[in-house]
């Protein structure tokens, strides 16, 4: 069954800003017929978000409505849209096409929307989606905890009647991730001249790359080799404090600061609590490392 919406483009386009996350619809959308369709089953979602999914799926599709009229009726123009700088990217005509069952169109879309919000950064492929066989009725709904940004899901789908079926899904994830011009050795400080952005393939990792500011007092924790993205488990944090070690403890906040001599009692890292002897009195007190050779008491 084919029903059409006209939507009046150029007040849209003139009404919301430029900016994110953005809400946009092809010319033909497939879904499946249920009773009550809303705009959560309708959209392509980027950069989403719990409370603009939830908002969506709040407005009902109606034949022949009128989208301007929609949006001012739930203040979306004023309220939610403005305040999350929502984009709407429509064409003049859209096409929807309704489907008995489940929809395999309507699928993919739903898990690009979840996945779009979870990592903006991220250039999602659908590579596979094994559900040739799903048998569901109109009310299936996916299992939104099962959807992870990663190269291998399983994803349960169900109804009310038929139960559940499982969803094999391969992803192919690109995103922009420092990547090292050179190989370095066990113990290495890693600096701005040996590394470089590159899209990079993150389907298999389980960790997000590491920012340029992450490179800041580390090294690496083993060999890594040129043309290799930097993980959080690849790097270590030095140790700013070594037992034994004469340090300045301070104490007293940014207006009166005292600072005072001592003896590392253990090694620390940057933000670690260690135990230091004030040298004047031999009393063992804690601190946090705040620096190289500095500890500020607690």
């Amino acid at each position: 069954m084919m029903n059409k919406l006209v939507f009046v483009l150029s007040l849209l386009l003139t009404t919301f800003a430029w900016g994110k996350p953005e809400i946009s619809f092809e010319r033909e959308v497939e879904v499946s017929a249920r009773e009550k369709l809303t705009w959560a089953d309708l959209a392509s979602v980027k950069d989403g978000s719990d409370e603009l999914f939830q908002e969506l799926a709040q407005i009902p599709w109606k034949e022949n409505s009128d989208m301007p009229t929609v949006l001012r009726e739930r203040r979306l123009m004023t309220d939610l849209y403005s305040r999350l700088g929502v984009k709407l990217n429509l064409p003049s005509k859209v096409s929807v096409k309704t489907v008995r069952g489940y929809s395999s169109v309507e699928f993919r879309r739903k898990i690009l929307n979840r996945l779009s919000s979870m990592c903006g950064e991220c250039q999602f492929d659908l590579r596979s989606v094994h559900d040739e066989k799903v048998r569901l009725e109109n009310n299936w709904s996916i299992d939104e905890s099962a959807i992870k940004p990663t190269g291998s899901l399983l994803i349960p789908v169900n109804d009310s009647h038929s139960g559940a079926a499982w969803i094999s899904v391969q992803l192919k994830i690109k995103r922009q991730a420092l990547v090292l011009k050179r190989s370095v050795n066990l113990g290495q400080k890693i600096l701005a001249e040996d590394v470089e952005m590159r899209e990079t393939d993150v389907s298999n990792s389980k960790e997000v790359p590491v920012k340029m500011a992450d490179l800041a007092q580390v090294a690496a924790i083993r060999g890594l080799s040129a043309g290799q993205a930097i993980f959080p488990s690849d790097l270590k944090r030095d140790e700013l404090v070594k037992r034994g070690q004469m340090i300045k403890l301070l104490m007293g906040t940014d207006d009166f600061e005292v600072m005072l001599s001592a003896t590392a009692e253990e090694n620390g890292r940057m933000g670690d609590i260690v135990k230091v002897k004030n040298v004047e009195s031999g009393k063992i007190l804690s601190g946090q490392v705040s620096g190289a050779g500095q500890v500020r008491l607690q």
